[in-house]
């Protein structure tokens, strides 16, 4: 890669992570959220920011830790080696793909 190359900045990531989460989570499912908590709406919201702030602290402590463009795929990597990546994300894709299919 050369060292001109244009990289993401913390203002950049913050915000590409600050877009998909606005995108998918309160566009997307505010309906549905609506339906299962009820009028406990706000405090559903509150306790998904709190979980939201500590997931993304831990991707800022391990970007700081191990800088590379390779997103959540090289966490897996580093956390169960090379080879066993691959089965955790098709471990965590079936697991989606099954919870999704009890909202049909």
């Amino acid at each position: 890669m050369a060292e001109d190359s244009p990289k993401l900045s913390l203002a950049g990531s913050v915000s590409l992570g600050t877009g998909v989460m606005v995108g998918a989570g309160i566009f997307a499912l505010v309906g549905q959220i609506a339906g299962l908590a009820g009028g406990l709406v706000p405090a559903a919201f509150l306790a998904g920011a709190i979980i939201v702030a500590f997931s993304s602290y831990s991707y800022v402590k391990y970007s700081g830790a191990n800088p590379s463009s390779g997103g959540i795929a090289m966490l897996l990597k580093d956390a169960f080696g090379p080879r066993h990546h691959r089965g955790v994300i098709l471990a965590a894709a079936a697991a989606v793909a099954r919870s999704t299919r009890r909202w049909r």
